[in-house]
């Protein structure tokens, strides 16, 4: 029903929830990757506990995707109409976030580095 009360909206919320945990192509994914490398430098089964346990993640956002998928329904509800102003930067933060998954610029590199270091990282 939130699909087609809420198209943007319900997009939005799935998107943002695959950018969260990791899926490949947005900018979260790299960081884990290169965690669970160093992590099976260092032990395997410790590893394979933690893949599990993304794997559960992994179901668990299935199952509440599955669940706002649209049921047919005997009431018909009226979509919220919602103007272009409100619907603009949700496309531009979506279209941003895949394009640092894929591309990440020599600068913004840079700066991320800068600011780790002086972190003492």
């Amino acid at each position: 029903m939130f699909f087609s009360l809420q198209p943007l909206a319900a997009w939005g919320l799935i998107i943002g929830s695959m950018a969260i945990i990791g899926v490949p192509l947005f900018p979260v994914f790299l960081s884990k990757l290169n965690i669970l490398t160093q992590l099976a430098n260092y032990s395997l089964p410790v590893l394979f506990v933690i893949l599990v346990c993304f794997l559960i993640v992994a179901a668990a956002f299935a199952s509440i995707l599955i669940r706002t998928i649209p049921q047919t329904s005997d009431t018909k509800h009226e979509p919220y109409l919602v103007p272009v102003s409100m619907k603009l930067p949700i496309m531009i933060l979506f279209v941003g976030i895949v394009l640092l998954g894929v591309y990440f610029p020599g600068g913004l590199h840079n700066t991320l580095t800068g600011i780790v270091n002086s972190l003492g990282f």
